[in-house]
Parts: structure tokens; sequence; C-alpha cells
């Protein structure tokens, strides 16, 4: 016997088995992302568990040591990068986010703050080497690194990688850390754009998806005016 749903009960039926698919996506993330943190553990304290947000007492020396001691994002943040199309894996692979409280100085770096808002916490690395941290809150969209030294999310050596370049590609620059999660962790986020010209002066190409961010890189880029004051010295004798 064959039962005829309907339109709406059918769409009904559709949208709960989205939500549970969802939910039951969020829950692997979550599991997967506290056995990826937990295992395999050199240095660093245990991992907060939970949605507690990582607090200073819990910092080590180094940087790979500070990200390792810092909580995994909270069930609520996992959601909802879920929902943005982030997959498990570049929430994963090569290393896992993190999420602690930060206060913002200035506007290009960050200090861990036990009473600053939450962020999610990325690696800025060089050939794998991690060279500083960078927080990132989506609410507010700001964006810096703890020790000032990051130019960007996603492996500066990218930028100098052929395969971006060839049959005419280009390095893509992601505007934004969730645009570059979305692309599973391809090309680049710039964090500082004042070294926009030292690193990207001698790239080949580069792959945009905003005119308007495309507009503002192309400003990055340009040679910074020179604060050189030139003062010519004439000997008397050749003076006269």
């Amino acid at each position: 016997m064959s039962v005829d749903l309907g339109h709406d009960m059918s769409g009904q039926l559709i949208v709960a088995a989205n939500e549970v698919h969802r939910a039951q996506h969020g829950v692997r993330a979550a599991v997967a992302m506290r056995a990826v943190t937990n295992s395999g553990r050199t240095d660093g304290p245990p991992t907060p568990q939970g949605d507690a947000v990582g607090t200073t007492a819990q910092f080590v020396a180094g940087d790979k040591g500070v990200h390792r001691s810092l909580a995994i994002p909270s069930d609520n943040v996992v959601r909802w990068l879920i929902d943005q199309g982030v997959s498990d894996a570049a929430m994963l692979t090569p290393w896992p986010l993190k999420e602690a409280s930060v206060k913002f100085v200035g506007p290009h770096t960050f200090d861990f703050d036990d009473s600053g808002e939450p962020a999610l916490i990325f690696r800025a690395t060089d050939h794998d080497a991690i060279l500083d941290l960078v927080a990132w809150q989506a609410r507010s969209g700001r964006l810096a690194s703890w020790r000032g030294v990051a130019f960007t999310i996603g492996d500066v050596a990218e930028i100098w990688n052929p395969a971006h370049y060839l049959f005419g590609g280009a390095l893509p620059v992601h505007q934004t850390p969730l645009q570059w999660l979305q692309a599973e962790r391809t090309g680049i986020v710039v964090v500082d754009h004042r070294d926009a010209y030292g690193y990207l002066r001698s790239c080949q190409r580069v792959r945009v998806f905003d005119p308007a961010f495309g507009r503002q890189l192309e400003r990055w880029v340009q040679p910074p005016k020179s604060l050189c004051k030139i003062f010519v010295e004439v000997p008397e004798r050749q003076a006269a």
C-alpha cells in the first residue's frame, strides 16, 4: 500500500531530516575535535573539555604548546561552522581550531585575557612551523596576531607554491577565515595588510572572490611611500 504524504508533510519531513543530519554532523565533529586534540600530545597540559574557554593559567611556553593548551571550540561554534558549510576536515586538519578569551590590543595584535571575549584561534605557519597565533572574532570581524609577526592564516609558503600558478592558475586570497575554512584551507587570509607589499609583490597571480576586496588588496600591494630624506652635502671648494 502506498501513502501520499503530500507536499507540506514531505517538506516537513525533509526539514526534520536535515536538522537531524546537522545535529549528528555536529556531534561527530565535536567528538573528532576532542579526539584529535587529545591524541599524540607531546607538550602542553591536558586540553580542557566541554565548552570551557581556555584560560591564561593553562598556557605553556612556545606557540605550539599554547595552541595545544587551548580549549576546542564550543558546541555552538561547531554547529555554526557546520551551518556555514565548513567540513570536519577543515576544522581538524592539519591542526584543530581552538577557542580562547582574548582582548584586542590596537588594530593588529591581541592578548589572551580571561575577562575578554571568545575568539577562534588559528596558527600562522611557514612550511608547517608555527610563527604566531591569530585570533578571529566572527561577530566583529576583528583579526589580529598574538606576537604581531603573522602575515597570513594559511601557510605563508603557499605564496611561492608553484602549483597555484600552473596553467594560468592563481593563489586564492580569502577575505575572511570563514571563507578559507569553506575552501578547505586552500590559499591564504591576509592578517596584517602592512606586509602585503613585501610578501605579494613578486606573486604571479592572485584570485579573490569579491570585487571590493580585490580593489582593497590592490591598494595593499602598492609600494609604500618612502620616508627617507636625502640631503646632498657639497664641499665648499667644489661649490666655489
